[in-house]
């Protein structure tokens, strides 16, 4: 966290940290060391729905501007991405989703994507169903 400190104080360009975050307490120790005032919490990265919302509320009480990025491929969790953006209030920042490749969701329905926005499921749960056949044709298995 020092070297981003010490970068942040040498450019005028608003800078975030990403991959240095894995849990709550380094949204803490950035906090701490003066350095860039957004953080990118990857759903992946910090392990979760619930950790990535304790990530979210630690950095909205040190005063940093907390959200997500790097959606991670598969339409389940672009799913869970969108439903925790839409539910944490400290996630109110444009959210980052890098996915490039949508054609293999996984999903009955596919995630809508409206003048660049995402439309949120609005079924129970995540909000969207997993297409068993498109799993079952992707299963390998073990011989």
């Amino acid at each position: 966290m020092d070297e981003l400190a010490a970068l942040s104080r040498q450019v005028n360009v608003p800078l975030g940290v990403s991959a240095s975050i894995t849990r709550p307490a380094d949204v803490t120790a950035l906090s701490r060391s003066g350095g860039p005032q957004h953080v990118v919490i990857e759903l992946a990265r910090v392990g979760g729905i619930t950790r990535a919302r304790q990530c979210a509320a630690v950095a909205a009480a040190c005063g940093l501007s907390p959200s997500l990025g790097r959606c991670v491929s598969g339409g389940v969790a672009l799913a869970a991405m969108l439903q925790l953006a839409a539910s944490t209030p400290a996630l109110s920042l444009a959210n980052e989703c890098t996915c490039h490749q949508r054609r293999d969701e996984l999903l009955l329905e596919p995630l809508e994507i409206a003048d660049g926005m995402m439309t949120l499921p609005q079924a129970p749960g995540l909000g969207v169903e997993v297409d068993r056949a498109k799993v079952e044709q992707l299963q390998v298995s073990a011989q």
